[in-house]
């Protein structure tokens, strides 16, 4: 509960945030010299939220079109789910646990649909987030050895483990009952099983 109660906090901002961005967004145009004023504020909220490693803008062919931290020129990331499924119509998605391009940090991201003033697609806006910033977190607050958190998104992908072991970012528990069962009848609660995060 108190992991579930720190993620709420940690992210609900940034959630926040994204969206006030999307909007902004909305009433510019999309040329570079109209988005270096919004660029800069992307910079400043990165610096105002320390979860937040980077926040970007993907144009509607899913190519990175301005990031707060460093990036490969070129870089597509038209093959995400996360931008697949806000280019097909969801507002917002939360990615699964992944390897930031370039860097191969861990990362899960935050993403919020672009749209033109005639509701078009038009990219999205993203928050990257380290899972370092939430692992050294709850190291530092001396969770007992042997004891595993686990994160996953409610499709059962997922998202953070503490500690972390390379066979997590290819887990699937989606056929396991707490999420064939019991996500679909409530949106939060406690479930006893054995535990699908090792």
């Amino acid at each position: 509960l108190v992991v579930n109660e720190h993620l709420t906090r940690s992210l609900e901002p940034v959630l926040i945030e994204l969206e006030r961005a999307a909007e902004d967004r909305r009433h510019q145009p999309a040329n570079t010299a109209a988005n270096r004023p919004h660029r800069s504020g992307l910079e400043q909220l990165a610096a105002r939220l320390p979860q937040v490693s980077a926040f970007g803008i993907i144009d509607a062919n899913g190519n990175i079109e301005s990031m707060t931290a460093p990036f490969r020129q070129n870089t597509s990331l038209a093959d995400r789910d996360y931008f697949i499924r806000v280019r097909e119509g969801e507002r917002r998605a939360v990615s699964s646990i992944l390897r930031a391009r370039p860097t191969e940090k861990l990362v899960f991201v935050l993403v919020q649909r672009l749209e033109t003033e005639d509701q078009q697609f038009a990219g999205a806006v993203v928050a990257s987030i380290e899972l370092e910033y939430f692992t050294s977190l709850y190291r530092d607050m001396g969770m007992e050895a042997g004891r595993v958190v686990a994160v996953f998104r409610n499709d059962g992908k997922p998202i953070l483990r503490m500690p972390h072991v390379d066979s997590f970012e290819s887990t699937d528990v989606s056929a396991r009952p707490l999420f064939t069962e019991h996500v679909p009848l409530a949106s939060q609660g406690v479930f006893y099983a054995p535990t699908p995060a090792t």
